[in-house]
């Protein structure tokens, strides 16, 4: 599950090499694609990072049934609440 979140990093990292490495002296419209092809690159890493890092945060809960919720710091808790609920980056 770590290499989802380090991916999106390393595709952030090559969206500043993008950015930051082509230039085209004689051609400024390339350089502006290129600009906003970097732009692109490092917005898609961003979304990899946050979407993969928050997938599984939520879980639901089913009615008539008490779970026990422990995160990784090691708050533990109970949760009887019907439907949706978090349990921020730990297990249930």
């Amino acid at each position: 599950m770590i290499f989802w979140p380090i991916l999106g990093l390393f595709v952030i990292a090559a969206g500043y090499v993008i950015r930051n490495n082509f230039d085209f002296p004689d051609n400024k419209n390339l350089d502006g694609v290129v600009n906003m092809a970097g732009w692109g690159v490092k917005v898609a890493g961003l979304l990899l990072f946050i979407i993969s890092t928050f997938n599984g945060m939520f879980f639901y809960a089913e009615p008539g049934f008490k779970y026990h919720v422990r995160t990784i710091l090691g708050e533990e808790k109970m949760v009887s609440d019907t439907g949706y609920n978090m349990h921020l980056f730990g297990r249930y």
